[in-house]
Formats: C-alpha cells, structure tokens, sequence
C-alpha cells in the first residue's frame, strides 16, 4: 500500500497522525473483523468535524476497500489558496459559500 502521508508533499505535517492512525489500524484488523486504513481515516475525519466548536455530526459509513493505487498528483488545492480560489473549485463542484 501507498504511504501518501509520508511520501506526497502535499501531505507534509500529517505524519504523526498517521502513523498513530496506523497503529490503530494494525492493532485492531483481524481476519475475523477487518478494518481498512480507508475506514480509520473515514472515522477518524467524522470525529474530528464532531469535534469542532458547532462541527456537525456526519453519517459515517465503513466497508471501504483499502487501494495500492495512489491518486494522482495534483487533485487538493493549494494550501496557499485564496479564499475566492478555494470557493469557486467548491462551487465548481456544487457547493453554495453556505454549504
């Protein structure tokens, strides 16, 4: 499996959650109860929209399929980004300034 987190710049400064993201992973997957990286990111990313000051609880959904293939480069935007850059790629995909 592809170790984004550790290998794509883009992804600089996730490691150490990673790698605790990870280890849970390893220490709770078993034949008997399979559990993907997919699904402790997934997890992992409703808890903390949860937890945020007013963050919304997210119907969170797990069965994913772990992958080998990466993504490719260049999907996230710039960490950059303007605010009116980042909402119009939101709009671009449907969202309104509210959502």
């Amino acid at each position: 499996m592809a170790r984004e987190a550790f290998e794509r710049r883009e992804n600089n400064g996730l490691q150490g959650i990673s790698t605790k993201l990870l280890a849970m992973q390893e220490k709770f997957n078993s034949t008997e109860s399979p559990i993907s990286v997919a699904d402790i990111l997934q997890v992992a990313a409703s808890v903390a929209t949860l937890t945020c000051p007013g963050g919304p609880k997210v119907p969170t959904f797990v069965g994913r399929k772990d992958s080998a293939t990466p993504n490719p480069d260049g999907k996230l935007p710039s960490c950059r980004g303007s605010g009116d850059s980042l909402l119009a790629l939101f709009q671009e995909k449907g969202f309104t300034a509210n959502e």
